[in-house]
This record gives C-alpha cells, sequence and structure tokens, in this order.
C-alpha cells in the first residue's frame, strides 16, 4: 500500500521518532527518513552539463 502525507518536516521527523518506539514500525520510520533525504536532495547537478561526461555514476 502506498500513502501520500501531507505535513511539515518537523511533523514528519516527530513521527519517525515516534515510530521507532515501536520495533514493528522501524521499517516504516526508516521509509520516511528516505523520503525526507530525497525531498532535499539538491538535483540541478544531475543533469550533465556541456564537457561533462554524459553518463553520471550514481556513486557520485
Amino acid at each position: 500500500m502506498k500513502v501520500q502525507i501531507d505535513a511539515s518536516k518537523d511533523d514528519l521527523s516527530a513521527l519517525i521518532v515516534f515510530l521507532r518506539t515501536n520495533p514493528r514500525f522501524i521499517k516504516i520510520s526508516a521509509e520516511l527518513e528516505a523520503a525526507i533525504a530525497l525531498d532535499e536532495h539538491n538535483h540541478e547537478d544531475d543533469i550533465p552539463k556541456p564537457g561533462d561526461n554524459p553518463i553520471i555514476l550514481r556513486s557520485e
């Protein structure tokens, strides 16, 4: 099941802390942390600029 949550980063952080108190929800808290990290990622450098190698390694 996929769920979309409309919440502030602070609210999501508080939810992550709450979810970590129960081992049953550790995976969900990890997914929320990953979603926050992906949302904060700056994609500006993901597009090759003139002269760059057209293949950007994901490990960069």
